[in-house]
């Protein structure tokens, strides 16, 4: 009797144990791309599947200085599911040794052990974060205006500190 009372105690506890351990976990804190891709193969999915605006790549490739781009998502987060791939596939296109992408994983409560969401005052997930000698020159907060790619051509182009 007492065997069926020990078992019916740790039942509900071991099923528990086992949904939790098959999710994966967020990732948290500075990764890559890679690593991004290959733990959310959604991310993966949705790259192969976007088709970004040539002539706005074209613009991003033809960047002649260096340009240094910060990302703060939440892999739990629908709208970082939904662009982050973009900028993946973006980027990619792109081929631009010229830009440089940090990638900040932060966690239900936007927390990261840089503090990236506090640091960089970010209101939203995704914030992408456009930097050109250490300035701040723009962002794009939760989705874009228009796209990823051509937000950040307007960000680059039509900023003043663009200019050197």
């Amino acid at each position: 009797m007492n065997y069926y009372l020990f078992l019916v105690i740790l039942m509900p506890f071991s099923l528990f144990q086992n949904t939790a351990v098959a999710q994966t976990a967020d990732i948290v804190g500075e990764t890559t791309e890679a690593q991004i891709r290959e733990e959310f193969r959604i991310f993966d999915l949705y790259k192969e599947r976007y088709k970004p605006d040539s002539i706005a790549v074209q613009q991003l490739s033809l960047i002649d200085d260096s340009v240094k781009i910060i990302v703060v998502f939440g892999t739990w987060c629908k709208d970082s599911k939904k662009h982050i791939p973009s900028l993946f596939k973006i980027l990619e296109e792109a081929d631009n040794p010229k830009i440089e992408t940090q990638y900040i994983g932060v966690n239900f409560l936007n927390q990261d052990p840089s503090s990236a969401y506090k640091r960089f005052t970010v209101t939203g997930n995704p914030t992408i974060l456009v930097f050109r000698n250490e300035i701040e020159l723009g962002r794009i907060v939760e989705k874009p205006k228009i796209s990823i790619e051509v937000d950040l051509a307007k960000i680059l182009f039509s900023n003043p500190q663009n200019q050197e």
